[in-house]
């Protein structure tokens, strides 16, 4: 029996530089998975990834322009063109590993109660915040994973440590399904990232498989909303709150057989708890003087005048049998993340 194919999604604005990177790492590691490129780039980066898709016959990528739409619609619209069962998401500028989209799908093939699988992730910046060049950081990403029968109980448990789902491996039909809201919203962080996400885990479980699945490339850049506050006193907030309550609402009803307005309370104390988190934590770090230490401060301090200690810290664990830290296991040789994160590494230090 073969393996399932998983779609793998780009949408994209005006960097063709980093939708070819990806590209090119995809051929380097014989991706066997089909890739949808929805672009709404200017003519200039239009036509540098057509001339660089027609470069790489080995890959089978279908590419969509969109020119006069944002990044938000355009996804909406190429998941209408998918064929395959299973479906991923990207940004442009990060990295899937086709091997462990594999394991992935799989695992939904055979556990119809899963919404969605993934493996571990993690997230690295590039010196001078470019392309391609030495990898200057490399930090943990958690995408945890929530088992729980009651969909009520994985939305509460999901709001209290959030994580993006949208990269996750799920069945294209769900994920259409999640997004056909999509027009009706002038948010975009609620109508593409919070809605589909948080319908995805009402809908079943989400597994995570003992692999590296996903890098995240770090950046600067400018983003739509630039903290929590600011996000909630826009004018566009209510109503996109509005209709993320009476779906996830309708949703968990059904699913758990709740009454609308048992559902509703659980929907409200769920996002409520969400950005409860999110606000303290942003008020912390915007409105907290910085000369008041952090908790482990000393042990930063200490490691930036003493670099050889984190060295002797990962050996000394090694020799006592305990677990490196994601970012430090997928640099170590002994550890099974290491040989797909290399392949990125080569891949971004060559470009």
């Amino acid at each position: 029996m073969s393996s399932p194919f998983v779609a793998i999604l780009i949408p994209t604005m005006n960097r063709s530089e980093f939708v070819i990177r990806q590209l090119k790492y995809y051929v380097q590691v014989g991706c066997p998975h089909p890739i949808y490129i929805g672009d709404s780039s200017n003519a200039a980066h239009d036509l540098a990834q057509r001339e660089a898709i027609a470069s790489l016959p080995s890959l089978t990528v279908h590419y969509f322009s969109f020119p006069n739409e944002t990044i938000d619609v355009a996804t909406y619209h190429l998941l209408e063109n998918v064929t395959e069962e299973y479906m991923c998401m990207i940004g442009d500028d990060d990295f899937q590993i086709p091997s462990s989209l594999t394991r992935c799908a799989e695992f939904l093939e055979s556990h119809r109660d899963y919404a969605s699988a993934h493996g571990h992730a993690v997230a690295l910046r590039i010196e001078g915040n470019k392309v391609a060049g030495r990898i200057t950081k490399i930090k943990d990403y958690p995408q945890p994973q929530y088992e729980q029968e009651s969909s009520a109980v994985r939305l509460m448990y999901y709001f209290s440590r959030y994580y993006v789902t949208l990269f996750s491996v799920h069945r294209t039909t769900a994920m259409h399904a999640h997004w056909a809201h999509r027009e009706k919203i002038k948010d975009v962080s609620m109508g593409c990232e919070i809605i589909p996400c948080a319908l995805s885990i009402i809908e079943g479980k989400s597994k995570l498989i003992d692999c590296l699945q996903f890098i995240r490339h770090i950046h600067d850049r400018n983003k739509p909303v630039p903290n929590y506050f600011d996000w909630v006193v826009q004018e566009t907030f209510p109503p996109a709150y509005a209709l993320f309550e009476t779906l996830t609402t309708t949703a968990l009803a059904e699913k758990d057989h709740l009454p609308a307005d048992e559902a509703m309370r659980i929907v409200r104390k769920s996002f409520w708890n969400f950005l409860a988190r999110q606000l303290n934590r942003e008020y912390a770090e915007f409105h907290i003087s910085p000369s008041i230490p952090s908790r482990g401060h000393w042990k930063v301090a200490l490691v930036k005048k003493f670099p050889f200690l984190k060295i002797l810290n990962r050996t000394f664990k090694k020799l006592l049998g305990r677990a490196l830290p994601l970012h430090a296991a997928v640099t170590d040789p002994s550890t099974p993340y290491y040989q797909d994160f290399n392949d990125i590494r080569r891949s971004i230090e060559r470009e």
